[in-house]
């Protein structure tokens, strides 16, 4: 590889010249691929985030009794009918 301002030979991993010390280019456009990369990342998760809160804020019938209601009201309503005591018939 050839440094770009002094035309140095210079070795492929290296990140400066070790004639000028100018910065090798090849690695700064690799950190920009990264860093964008990760932005991107960001940029999904952010979505999916905003598109599960969506889904847990939506409406479905109860099917106990037949309100709309959000999942996570369901999931409670659920929780709490497995919760209480059923009445014997023993009794």
């Amino acid at each position: 590889m050839e440094c770009a301002k002094c035309k140095n030979i210079i070795e492929k991993d290296s990140k400066f010249c070790p004639n000028c010390g100018e910065k090798i280019k090849a690695f700064e456009i690799k950190e920009d691929i990264g860093g964008k990369i990760i932005a991107d990342m960001e940029k999904l998760l952010t979505i999916l985030e905003a598109k599960k809160k969506e889904e847990n804020e939506k409406k479905y019938p109860c099917p106990f009794c037949n309100r709309k209601i959000s999942i996570q009201a369901l999931k409670s309503k659920l929780n709490e009918e497995k919760q209480v005591p059923k009445k014997s018939s023993a009794q």
